[in-house]
């Protein structure tokens, strides 16, 4: 892609800014779902109105769906690394950004990784959500330029955020921008790379470049469904309990100890039948069947467990026993197996790319014997010792030990950018790294040099 004249600059920064803007409402809804926010939605046939604003249901089968598979997609180090990328990523803090960025982009479909190097040469890494950045994908080279949200304002009134200015990603350089298309500062790179790196869940590089999120139309379909349910599964049980004290009403007034009016107002507000017989005013309590609420509540999960490839016990669905053989339990558990496979093959290539960036960017260096590593992952989740700070939107940026992250969070609310208020140190292996790949003098550009022909 070549965007050498301002014209073509201009085109490129409003079409990713706009795409920013369209996203909003995509990310922010499959946050909500994420964090068990969604409430049902109904055509208030079986659930009127008046009662459906005073009850609010939530699941968290979104978050189950997301976590499980996180979990299964922990990043260990790498095979074949005699030159130490696995110890590159651990010291100098990229692990809580790789876990950052893997959580994010099953939420809603991508999220993106960036390397910077600080005034000494020391890789900082960032984080951002999809709603923060977003680039221009070429079906044959990739990534070709992108851009990530770097600074916000913040109102001192209302405390909400606008952006001040972005970061646009370059083979081999980092233009800093205005929200208005203005270039404020440019950094040079030691390296042709460039250095944001898209994490994407189930991405087809022809047909959805950045993925889709692990809820998809089906699994939304079917947490509505559930949600609906769990509702109607609620006002059973408050109307069961209701029924204990009221069964019917006799008479204008029966006695003068409860009121008829008040009643019918009540009563009305949830589900019932009224009949009236001459001078007898009976209220029949028309309580949901909670047997066949709770079949259904499981059909809702067997429907979303199908469609995020899991069991529906994961979900609060429980066979009784002996439902099942064995044998149908491994069949059962293939699919999520394959899922597992897939995305840690997927997010591999995306850490493979983050740790081949990071080399490139302390040494200036790039050869094709790097592409010789080969990541692995374990099941159980590691305890490190690297800190990580995030924003309320969710960049989140990579700190080493012992560092002040009160510090950070100031300079962070204070809108000062990413190369500015980045906090790491520099260990002895970083030297020991440098020079190990140093014996690779010749730098490899054509892999680069081709980005100019894409689209």
């Amino acid at each position: 892609m070549d965007i050498s004249t301002q014209k073509d600059f201009r085109d490129v920064f409003v079409r990713m800014t706009q795409t920013l803007e369209l996203k909003k409402g995509f990310h922010d809804e499959h946050r909500e779902i994420y964090e068990g926010k969604r409430s049902a939605k109904t055509l208030a046939i079986s659930l009127p109105e008046k009662y459906e604003a005073k009850l609010r249901t939530h699941l968290s089968w979104g978050k189950t769906a997301v976590d499980t598979l996180c979990n299964d997609v922990d990043f260990d180090g790498f095979e074949n690394d005699e030159l130490g990328f696995t110890r590159i990523l651990k010291t100098y803090g990229a692990y809580p950004a790789i876990s950052s960025a893997v959580r994010n982009s099953m939420i809603s479909a991508c999220a993106f990784v960036s390397v910077l190097p600080d005034s000494r040469g020391v890789p900082v890494y960032t984080s951002y959500t999809g709603r923060e950045a977003t680039g221009i994908w070429d079906s044959r080279y990739g990534l070709v330029v992108g851009l990530a949200i770097n600074n916000y304002t913040v109102d001192p009134i209302s405390n909400l955020k606008t952006v001040k200015d972005y970061l646009m990603f370059l083979p081999g350089q980092v233009l800093k921008v205005s929200t208005d298309g203005r270039i404020i500062d440019t950094f040079s790179l030691p390296t042709d790379r460039i250095a944001l790196v898209p994490f994407v869940y189930n991405q087809d590089p022809a047909i959805k470049p950045f993925g889709e999120p692990r809820i998809n139309a089906a699994a939304k379909n079917a947490l509505d469904a559930g949600l609906r349910t769990t509702k109607l599964m609620e006002i059973a049980n408050d109307i069961r309990l209701a029924s204990h004290n009221i069964v019917s009403v006799a008479g204008p007034q029966s006695n003068g100890t409860m009121d008829i009016q008040n009643v019918k107002s009540n009563i009305s507000s949830i589900l019932v039948v009224k009949t009236e017989e001459s001078n007898v005013n009976s209220f029949s309590l028309q309580t949901p069947d909670v047997s066949e609420l709770s079949t259904l509540l499981s059909t809702n999960a067997v429907n979303f467990a199908n469609a995020v490839g899991m069991t529906a016990s994961a979900f609060g669905f429980n066979p009784e026993n002996g439902s099942f053989s064995s044998q149908t339990l491994v069949e059962m558990g293939k699919p999520y197996s394959n899922l597992v496979r897939s995305a840690r093959r997927g997010y591999g290539e995306s850490i493979k790319n983050l740790a081949i960036t990071s080399m490139a960017v302390m040494t200036g260096q790039y050869n094709e014997d790097f592409e010789v590593i080969s990541p692995v992952f374990f099941d159980s989740i590691p305890s490190s010792e690297i800190g990580a700070v995030a924003d309320g939107l969710g960049k989140i940026t990579a700190i080493a030990p012992g560092l002040d992250v009160s510090a950070y969070i100031r300079h962070n609310i204070l809108g000062e950018s990413v190369a500015d208020t980045a906090m790491t140190t520099e260990l002895p292996s970083f030297e020991a790294a440098r020079k190990s790949a140093e014996k690779y003098a010749t730098i490899t550009t054509e892999a680069q040099s081709v980005i100019s022909g894409g689209e």
